[in-house]
């Protein structure tokens, strides 16, 4: 019973350690943004693709210093992607999606 009480209380531990350090690296004015990005059923892969290289799409977003939180497809709507954003950078991230 020892044994499992001690388990127990290091695997705790551990989770409030990796909790704590996980917040002390987020920065206390960033914001969770969430951005729906639209099907164009109108376009095959290839040219939607052919169109987000031309445009550099791929080196602007994310920006620097924006974590991807997640990115997913949802049926009917299209991609989903959750970012941390510093709010001093929400600009750049504007300026990215457009």
């Amino acid at each position: 019973m020892f044994a499992l009480t001690c388990a127990v209380l290091v695997v705790t531990l551990a989770a409030t350690s990796r909790a704590c350090a996980q917040q002390a690296a987020t920065p206390q004015d960033s914001i969770l943004l969430t951005v729906f990005l639209k099907h164009d059923q109108s376009k095959t892969l290839d040219q939607i693709n052919e169109q987000l290289k031309r445009q550099d799409y791929y080196k602007k977003f994310p920006p620097p210093g924006v974590e991807i939180v997640s990115w997913y497809v949802m049926m009917g709507v299209g991609q989903v992607v959750t970012l941390r954003v510093p709010a001093s950078r929400l600009r750049e991230v504007n300026r990215a999606i457009e």
